[in-house]
């Protein structure tokens, strides 16, 4: 990973020198920006992609770059935990994504993140109707794609919360028989049958 930010780092300088405060050093800040949460760092990835944002801002309003700013610092408000703030910024990103590409994947990235941070807020119903808005674009644009089962997991989980023990146990299955298509034997395949069998036991079959 650090080779990965050594390599950006020397791009945002080249950028920096020959293209100021540009789309492309944006995109660079951008690239930072998630070097640094997969490191861990929070608050120098909240730096990073905030000046990203704010380039895209300046130069492409209500864009589609600034919808994947927008939702990026959704997730690094949803990784410290302010539900709130997370829950604004996908909305924002979700807003300008249906309007210039209605029913797209990215529009079905946005529902996804807002079903996870409704399950967090424990709004229950929200979480459902967010993912099975997901589920219905990536079936109709990806269908029987790892993005699919992905919903369908996220289901699962949602189902689980509400004690909806037999429609988790469904929705395991569905994303199992997906996954198994995609990647047979892998590690995920893996980590769904042992959740499959934690569902079964916990309805005592």
């Amino acid at each position: 990973m650090q080779d990965a930010t050594d390599y950006h780092q020397r791009a945002l300088t080249i950028r920096q020198r020959l293209a100021p405060n540009s789309l492309l050093t944006a995109a660079s800040f951008n690239k930072l920006g998630f070097d640094a949460r997969n490191q861990g760092d929070v608050k120098t990835a909240t730096e990073y992609l905030q000046r990203a944002l704010d380039i895209r801002q300046r130069l492409a309003p209500d864009s589609l770059a600034v919808a994947t700013s927008l939702s990026n610092l959704g997730l690094l408000a949803w990784d410290r935990g302010d539900l709130k703030t997370a829950t604004e910024l996908h909305q924002r990103a979700l807003s300008i994504r249906e309007k210039l590409t209605p029913d797209s994947i990215d529009v079905a990235a946005s529902l996804n993140n807002l079903g996870l941070v409704a399950r967090d807020r424990d709004d229950l119903k929200a979480a459902t109707d967010y993912h099975k808005r997901a589920l219905a674009i990536r079936e109709r644009l990806a269908p029987n794609s790892l993005g699919v089962a992905g919903s369908v997991g996220n289901l699962r989980l949602v189902a689980e919360d509400r004690g909806d023990l037999k429609t988790a146990g469904e929705y395991f299955r569905r994303a199992l028989e997906i996954q198994s298509r995609q990647g047979p034997d892998s590690l995920v395949v893996a980590i769904s049958l042992d959740n499959l069998g934690n569902v079964a036991g916990n309805q005592g079959t």
